[in-house]
C-alpha cells in the first residue's frame, strides 16, 4: 500500500516519456508475428506459460487483455525481475514474456530472442520493423508513460519553473539521442495542465 494517493495528493509537473512494452519469445517457439502466436497458442491451450515482471504489472495486463479477447489459455508465470526472465528464456526454461521496451533491444538485435510486438501507440525507433499490436490487427494502443510529480501545496511559480527546467533537459540533443538508444521516443513536451489529463 502506497502512503499516499497520486491524484489527492500529488501535483503533475511533467511528462517524462510514453511508450510500450515488448512482447517477446525465444528462437525455438515457432511464432514469428502476433496473429501466428495468437493461432498457435489457442490451438494449444494450456501448453504454454508466459513471463512478466511480476502479479498485476503492465505486461501481466496487456496478456490478461489478449487472453480474453481471443480466448487463450496461457498460464502467467511471475518474476521478480526482468533480468531473470532473460536468463530462464536463454536456459529453455520459458518461451513467452513481457518485457520492457529497453533492456530487450540489445537481445533482439543480436538475435538471442525474437520480438513479436510493441504495445501501445507507436513503434520504438530502436527496433522500427517490429510493429505494434494495433498495426498486427490486434488493437492495444495504451502507452506506459513516466512522470514527475510534486506534493500537492507546491506553488505554482515552482512547479512552472521546474517544468522549464525539464523540458529544458528533455529537448537537449545528447539527451535525444540517448532517449534513441532507450528505444523511447521523443519525449511528449506537455503542460502541467495536459500532462494533468494523461494522469
Amino acid at each position: 500500500k502506497l502512503p499516499f494517493d497520486v491524484t489527492r495528493d500529488l501535483v503533475p509537473v511533467a511528462q517524462i516519456f510514453s511508450g510500450g512494452i515488448h512482447l517477446v519469445v525465444s528462437n525455438d517457439f515457432p511464432a514469428q508475428d502476433l496473429k501466428t502466436f495468437v493461432t498457435l497458442v489457442k490451438a494449444n491451450p494450456g501448453k504454454y506459460d508466459y513471463a512478466t515482471w511480476g502479479p498485476g504489472s503492465t505486461g501481466q495486463l496487456v496478456m490478461e487483455s489478449l487472453k480474453r479477447r481471443n480466448g487463450l489459455d496461457i498460464r502467467h508465470v511471475p518474476y521478480k525481475t526482468i533480468s531473470q526472465i532473460y536468463q530462464d528464456m536463454q536456459g529453455g526454461r520459458i518461451q513467452v514474456a513481457f518485457v520492457d521496451a529497453t533492456s530487450s533491444v540489445p537481445l533482439i538485435q543480436s538475435g538471442k530472442l525474437r520480438g513479436i510486438a510493441i504495445t501501445g501507440s507507436h513503434r520504438g525507433p530502436a527496433l522500427p520493423a517490429l510493429r505494434t499490436m494495433t498495426e498486427q490487427g490486434y488493437p492495444f494502443d495504451t502507452d506506459a508513460w513516466y512522470g514527475v510529480f510534486a506534493p500537492k501545496g507546491t506553488p505554482q511559480s515552482v512547479v512552472a519553473a521546474v517544468h522549464r527546467e525539464i523540458l529544458g533537459t528533455l529537448s537537449a540533443p545528447e539527451l535525444r539521442e540517448r532517449f534513441l538508444q532507450l528505444n523511447l521516443v521523443d519525449p511528449p513536451l506537455k503542460t502541467p495542465e495536459q500532462f494533468a489529463q494523461t494522469v
